[in-house]
């Protein structure tokens, strides 16, 4: 950058005005200074941030460049999960989306000073629900912790909704028995569910799977089951690895009629099956 400044020769003679040949009508000549100041870059010129992904497996992250000063011209070079885009800049403001969730390298170029600054950024993926319920004591109080989802979170009994919190750790009192969901701001992230008070059935009749949703406190990966047929034989004998809260029990191959099922659980009474 260039910096003229003029010292008006002005000594009381006249008003200094130059003719073509830049001379005063006095015919002095007319006195400038010149100073070269070098171009700067301020610290805080790029801003870079990011939306991370909005639901599992939606790939609608974004990146969101400003830039400040605007006497440079600047191009752009952003890399990461199959992106790879150099352009440009036609503004001080640059967005690119549609992106998948991992990490980034955003670098941005000052032509004129063959100058580069690049930023590190991870879009975050998105997380399904999940959190932990305890039982806290005899008086029907339960500790909620979440881990991930979005608030607010809902909590339903036999699918009533008995309660709504915005923070992450909390604690309800829970009257009844049965099937207790929680669910998050955001569908897509699923629900979480679970018992109180015992083993409850998912459907029946059944299909191909019997799926059941265990209490609370079954706290063993492997949960044992017994089929037994309505004449008391024994079809069935496996030890099956729960999946959170759930079991999911095989039972393609068998023919339509009445089964018990016992499983290896606490205070569990049998349950009758309808195929």
């Amino acid at each position: 950058r260039v910096l003229i400044e003029y010292d008006d020769p002005d000594d009381g003679y006249g008003a200094g005005a130059c003719d073509a040949d830049h001379l005063t009508e006095w015919g002095e000549t007319e006195d400038y200074s010149i100073t070269l100041v070098e171009a700067v870059i301020q610290p805080n010129n790029f801003t870079v941030q990011t939306v991370s992904e909005s639901c599992v497996a939606e790939n609608d992250g974004m990146i969101d460049v400003t830039i400040k000063q605007s006497e440079f011209n600047y191009q752009i070079n952003i890399s990461g999960p199959s992106t790879n885009i150099r352009q440009d800049l036609t503004s001080l403001t640059y967005s690119l989306s549609n992106l998948a969730p991992g990490d980034y390298e955003v670098c941005i170029l000052v032509i004129e000073l063959n100058y580069t600054q690049c930023f590190e950024v991870t879009i975050e993926e998105s997380q399904p629900i999940a959190l932990k319920v305890a039982s806290k004591n005899a008086n029907n109080n339960y500790s909620f912790s979440i881990d991930s989802g979005t608030a607010p979170y809902k909590i339903y009994l036999n699918e009533k909704l008995i309660s709504v919190s915005d923070n992450k750790e909390f604690e309800i009192e829970i009257k009844g028995s049965g099937k207790l969901e929680v669910k998050t701001a955001k569908e897509c992230e699923g629900l979480f569910k679970t018992s109180i008070g015992g083993v409850l059935l998912k459907q029946n009749p059944v299909i191909d799977t019997i799926d059941v949703l265990l209490p609370l406190d079954v706290n063993k990966p492997y949960i044992d089951v017994l089929i037994f047929d309505i004449k008391g034989k024994l079809i069935l004998n496996q030890s099956i690895k729960k999946e959170d809260n759930n079991l999911s029990i095989p039972f393609r191959n068998y023919v339509k009629g009445i089964y018990i099922l016992k499983l290896s659980i606490e205070n569990t009474k049998p349950i009758k099956i309808l195929k």
